[in-house]
């Protein structure tokens, strides 16, 4: 998001630079910053508790793999996910004179350690009792807290922006962003998921609904992508010739009938998927407010989403989809929208992704981004 983001404005005329300690995936590419890979291993495996499905950042948050005093001299210092890249606390100290603006895309800058909390309301305090991690770890846990509640202290003139209404709501709650005030801007998605050529593509439709469903690793617990196939399975003898189209890594456990396992696309390929699509799933068990939504939408393709995070207010502002709480809700509503006839499922994709495309675009962001930018700068 921070790199769509980033191009839109230097098209735009902006001076704008993106700084990052991650060049790609590091589970396929681990040594590409090494450091930054052993913490979060440690974090995985020696600090978090097995049974927390959320990641955790415990060591990552004490590394600095940029050196802050090399980012004086900016207008406005724009930040994003900051784990493994810079301690704020370290930041507010060097850069006393710099704006800076905060786009908070999950739950750990003001949480101890998780990117979720899963229910957890620790966060309030000091989670001084975390069960995300073991309990040798509690203390430094709240200590780190801590810290962060301290760092935002000293930093008067940030400004806070969240993607999702729901993050702002918590936001508001915790311990360490009380005091401010947050902007809500929806993420920006990438321009080739915009593309006309990328639309959808004319030729015959039959009456079977064609379902999406898109991880990084199919396998992540978090991401329940049983959920969907459980779900798909259960109203299989309503979906008659429907399919269901998982993308991304693993999820060998999911083949069957009906199924459709592509491995990971790049993002032209993946756009071309959603142009194929009727229904997008989104299953996690924890979320702000995806790309995915939006990249699926401007296709057209109707979300029906989990009722977790800023998923709902997402599928509220498209126009159309559904939120569910479990697996029947799920099949009953797979059973709904294959109910539909076509010609009337069609203009609800088409109406999906008209919104979206308004909603969701790099230059719409690049506006109300402009106007947080002006609140900071001097007169």
């Amino acid at each position: 998001m921070a790199r769509i983001l980033a191009d839109e404005q230097r098209a735009q005329g902006y001076d704008s630079r993106l700084l990052s300690v991650i060049s790609g995936d590091l589970r396929s590419n681990p040594l590409s910053a090494p450091l930054h890979t052993l913490a979060a291993g440690i974090d995985e495996y020696v600090v978090k508790r097995p049974a927390f499905s959320s990641p955790i950042s415990f060591l990552r948050d004490k590394v600095n793999g940029i050196d802050v005093q090399t980012l004086e001299g900016s207008d406005v210092l724009h930040l994003h996910g900051v784990n493994g890249t810079l301690q704020f606390e370290r930041l507010s100290a060097v850069l006393r004179n710099t704006r800076i603006i905060w786009t908070l895309h999950d739950m750990n800058p003001f949480t101890g350690v998780c990117h979720y909390s899963l229910g957890c309301n620790e966060f309030t305090n000091l989670c001084s009792s975390c069960p995300a991690v073991k309990p040798t770890f509690h203390n430094s846990v709240s200590n780190l807290l801590a810290s962060k509640k301290r760092a935002i202290a000293n930093a008067p003139g940030l400004k806070v922006v969240s993607p999702s209404r729901w993050l702002a709501k918590e936001v508001e709650r915790s311990v360490v962003f009380r005091a401010q005030s947050t902007h809500v801007i929806p993420n920006p998605i990438d321009p080739i998921f915009l593309g006309e050529n990328h639309a959808k593509k004319p030729g015959p439709v039959g009456e079977a609904v064609r379902i999406i469903v898109v991880a990084k690793n199919l396998s992540d617990p978090v991401k329940q992508v049983d959920v969907a196939v459980k779900a798909f399975r259960s109203a299989g003898p309503r979906l008659t010739d429907a399919t269901l189209t998982l993308v991304g890594a693993g999820g060998r456990e999911f083949a069957g009938d009906g199924i459709i396992l592509t491995g990971p696309l790049s993002k032209l390929e993946l756009s071309q998927a959603y142009s194929r699509s009727d229904v997008l799933i989104v299953p996690s068990k924890a979320e702000n407010s995806p790309l995915v939504i939006g990249e699926a939408a401007a296709n057209g393709c109707i979300p029906l989403v989990a009722s977790v995070g800023g998923m709902a207010e997402m599928v509220a502002a498209l126009g159309h989809g559904k939120e569910f709480g479990t697996e029947q809700e799920l099949a009953d509503q797979l059973i709904d929208l294959n109910r539909l006839n076509v010609t009337v499922r069609q203009k609800m994709q088409i109406s999906v992704r008209v919104q979206a495309r308004v909603l969701y675009s790099p230059s719409t962001a690049v506006n109300e981004y402009a106007k947080v930018y002006s609140g900071l700068l001097p007169e």
